[in-house]
């Protein structure tokens, strides 16, 4: 398969500003892999290019989900695209600020008003260095959306690859449907 893929493209078409938060998932074959070193070099060796940090870091959970039964039935999604279809566009501030996290509180208040206390009580549980502000807010807009009865979930990509294993490559996008 063609590498990046084309829902990343799609991604980050839709994004404008915000694109940079989207990067290419790494290719199946470099998981395996026990060095960033390795991987990077096995990356480059099958697809003509590097792999980014941020996508050595996703190792450990891309092999947790590769390895459920169930796998079949979990869907990608990218928190900044599900972000800009309940805004309507892409943010204008990043997450890493408060003006940032601000504004996607905002976003997710329109879809569950207790946000602002299950925030507050999941910022004062687990401290930053375990986990960030702003993964607790992406992994929220992640989970209502993908079970908010009003919000009906699609592929971004309408005509998506699919991986050596069957599997489509899309992210969800959602649409309001009262």
């Amino acid at each position: 398969s063609e590498y990046p893929r084309q829902v990343e493209a799609l991604a980050r078409q839709k994004l404008g500003k915000r694109r940079s938060s989207v990067f290419p998932v790494p290719c199946i074959e470099v998981l395996a892999c026990r060095s960033y070193q390795e991987a990077n070099l096995l990356h480059k060796q099958l697809t003509g290019a590097g792999l980014q940090k941020q996508s050595w870091f996703l190792f450990p959970k891309i092999k947790e989900v590769e390895s459920f039964s169930i796998e079949s039935s979990v869907k990608e999604a990218h928190p900044e695209v599900l972000f800009a279809d309940v805004n309507g566009e892409p943010l204008s501030a990043s997450k890493k600020t408060n003006q940032g996290i601000t504004q996607r509180l905002g976003l997710l208040k329109q879809l569950d008003p207790d946000i602002y206390s299950l925030f507050t009580k999941t910022v004062s549980l687990y401290p930053r260095k375990i986990c960030a502000r702003d993964d607790i807010i992406d992994a929220s807009i992640l989970a209502i959306t993908a079970c908010h009865p009003e919000w009906r979930a699609d592929g971004i990509d309408q005509h998506p690859d699919y991986s050596a294993e069957g599997h489509e490559m899309n992210m969800r996008t959602v649409k309001y449907i009262p």
